[in-house]
């Protein structure tokens, strides 16, 4: 444990060496691990009779161990070294994932590492001392989350384990077919792209779609199965260990005489970043790609930061370290999603007022914050992402429509964190305490401003008011691992009323989680029937009553057995093959054209999804990209970076064709006339013009 002074609550900074720091974060690891490893076979065999190569389910494993074991068994040796955990797994993780991108040699280093950490990890844990009732409650934890992950992940229409193979089906959502394909775009052209008219940079947070396009090309994996690979079997077991050494970290620092445990801050993580989002109240949006790997990346950096900062004895080193990870992760949290960047560049320009005042220091610091985010906003954000002075968020989304409860649901996790720590005041570093308090005051702040400032299209100003969810979840962490310890020499009848308290809200949360149950399973029994069947009337309207309806009619019908039919071609599997063979024979000289008499267009009912449908299966991008009539079918986010939509368009001769293709760099177009005969296809070369 930290030592504390007597009779006060102050500490020193470094960690006593006889603490069990460093055991809690290993046997945390080591829960991430098996979480990883059980999800990659929960994977596996919902996949069953789908293409699944083992790169598929065994790479992220392996990156997932080395994030988290090698710096674990790392801080084993020198307790101190513990707060620096996080940020050094964040390091592995986005290093590990960029490295795929070299092929199979960096693949095969990584698996061999991450075997020999798991050894290492597994020697250094020895037998754990647990009793019976101990490793019943472990048992029956690690069940109760991968049954709620594997929910979570199964019964989303967005990245769930079989997205990939809905995209072929013109079935996975538009958000994921956008991603897919500025995915594809970074892997073959090197840039950001939807592709819809040539290639052009298009400003969006691609920081996902990196990662994915790395891991993508060196595994030789679609781009929407590297995702999922990404996110299932990396970041969610990562969400998991980073919010339990987080919570760690706080708790050492905010309650330094407390007795923590492994299994504490696994209940806790687990209750708080899985079960409880299950509920109105939850604040994290995990099903988000972009948002879960910016969370994920805060999560691991918020707690060194604030450990270096409300830490007196702090060396000027370890300062000015802190500064340089919280500067960094301006720009790493930003291509995550740029909402979160936002929040965490304000919290780092307060923190350092907090410290400095208006000294120089504070300048040093706010300069080199300008000077991360700016880059960021410029990469990140375009024309779509709003207008000042318009409606607000809280009045558009929340009292114009009754949601008169939205400013408190959206701030939970934060309101109940500083209610926590406002009545928590027995043995506890009053530094630290209001440095939190005034940190979640000002991450509230900072998310609510630009809905109040701007009229952000689509809802999205949601997202800045759900950016202090992911700095709280360590916090609530900390405070909900502690409890434990601390109701020990609580009187008997407040023990009773707090975990009576508790007990109701775990409930309460289950029964929330089961009411969402009979949905979810309806999307996951719906969209396997139709890649099992190839019958296009199931999973073919966006909305829950009509996921609902083909849940239950597939469950009728075919029951389980289902998963047992062979998977048959779906509709745009003659058509994804046609363009995968055409990327590999004409590389980025190649490109594609669907005229507007085509009977390809209701393949993708999403109007976005239509026109990146190309550049999303094959990274083949489009000529004239854009949808016949727009007023039908009016286009969005694939026209990031491209000029403003025409009404309606036309048919292209080849000479018009060839003149455009080669203005957009291309020498080769093929000419798609249908979704599934390919005896309709032509090529055209196109000669240089003279």
């Amino acid at each position: 444990m930290a030592r504390v002074s007597p009779g006060t609550s102050e500490f020193v900074t470094v960690i006593d060496p006889g603490t069990e720091s460093g055991p809690i974060c290993l046997r945390l690891a080591l829960v991430a691990v098996i979480v990883s490893v059980v999800q990659a076979a929960i994977m596996v065999t919902v996949r069953t009779g789908l293409p699944t190569p083992p790169l598929a389910f065994t790479v992220g494993p392996a990156i997932l161990a080395c994030a988290v074991l090698g710096p674990s068994l790392w801080a084993l040796r020198r307790p101190d070294r513990v707060i620096w955990i996080g940020p050094l797994a964040m390091a592995v993780l986005l290093i590990g994932l960029l490295l795929t991108a070299f092929g199979l040699v960096p693949i095969a280093l990584i698996m061999f590492a991450a075997l020999m950490l798991l050894g290492r990890g597994i020697w250094r844990l020895g037998r754990p001392g647990l009793g019976a009732r101990r490793t019943a409650l472990w048992l029956l934890l690690l069940l109760a989350l991968v049954v709620v992950t594997t929910v979570q992940v199964a019964g989303i229409k967005y990245v769930n384990y079989v997205a990939d193979q809905l995209m072929l089906a013109g079935r996975t959502d538009g958000d994921l077919l956008m991603h897919a394909a500025m995915s594809n775009a970074i892997r073959y052209f090197h840039l950001p792209s939807t592709g819809i008219d040539g290639v052009h940079f298009s400003r969006y947070h691609f920081g996902i779609d990196l990662l994915a396009a790395a891991l993508s090309r060196g595994a030789d994996l679609g781009v929407l199965l590297a995702m999922i690979e990404i996110k299932v079997l990396v970041l969610l077991p990562l969400l998991l260990f980073g919010a339990g050494w987080g919570g760690l970290v706080i708790g050492r620092a905010l309650m330094p005489g407390t007795r923590l445990s492994a299994l504490a801050f696994t209940c806790s993580a687990a209750g708080i970043a899985f079960l409880l989002q299950e509920t109105p109240v939850g604040n994290l949006v995990t099903y988000s790609d972009p948002l879960l790997l910016s969370g994920v990346l805060m999560v691991l950096i918020a707690p060194t930061v604030v450990w270096v900062l409300v830490v007196p004895a702090s060396d000027t080193p370890a300062v000015r370290w802190a500064w340089a990870l919280a500067v960094l992760g301006i720009v790493l949290i930003s291509a995550g999603k740029i909402s979160n960047g936002f929040v965490w560049a304000g919290l780092v320009g307060y923190w350092a007022l907090r410290r400095y005042r208006l000294g120089g220091n504070f300048w040093l610091v706010a300069f080199a914050c300008g000077l991360a985010f700016l880059p960021c906003y410029l990469l990140f954000v375009d024309a779509m992402g709003g207008r000042f002075f318009g409606t607000p968020f809280f009045v558009e989304y929340g009292f114009a429509a009754g949601h008169y409860l939205l400013p408190l649901t959206v701030h939970f996790q934060a309101l109940a964190a500083i209610v926590w720590l406002a009545l928590q005041k027995q043995e506890t570093s009053r530094p630290t305490r209001r440095f939190l308090l005034e940190s979640l005051a000002i991450a509230i702040f900072g998310g609510v401003l630009p809905g109040l400032l701007m009229e952000i299209p689509n809802g999205d100003g949601f997202y800045f008011t759900q950016a202090v969810g992911w700095f709280s979840l360590p916090v609530l962490a900390a405070l909900l691992a502690a409890l434990p310890d601390r109701l020990v020499v609580a009187p008997a009848a407040r023990r009773k009323l707090v975990w009576s308290g508790f007990a109701a809200l775990t409930i309460a949360a289950i029964v929330f989680s089961a009411t969402s149950f009979p949905l979810r399973f309806n999307i996951f029994m719906a969209y396997n029937a139709l890649l099992h069947t190839a019958d296009r009337s199931y999973y073919d309207v966006d909305k829950r009553r009509a996921w609902r309806e083909d849940g239950q009619r597939a469950w009728a019908t075919y029951g389980l057995g289902v998963f047992r039919l062979p998977a048959p071609p779906q509709l745009g599997q003659s058509l994804a093959d046609a363009l995968v063979a055409f990327k590999a024979e004409t590389g980025n000289q190649g490109a594609a054209f669907i005229p507007p008499q085509s009977d390809y267009w209701p393949l993708v009912s999403d109007c976005d999804g239509k026109v990146t449908y190309p550049m999303s299966v094959a990274g083949v991008p489009l000529i004239d990209g854009y949808l016949p009539v727009q007023a039908e079918c009016p286009q969005q986010f694939s026209l990031r970076g491209y000029a403003a939509a025409p009404a309606t368009r036309g048919d292209l001769s080849d000479q018009e064709l060839c003149s455009r293709a080669r203005q957009a760099g291309f020498s080769v177009v093929l000419r798609t006339e249908s979704v599934s005969d390919r005896s309709r296809d032509r090529k055209i070369a196109c000669a240089p013009a003279e």
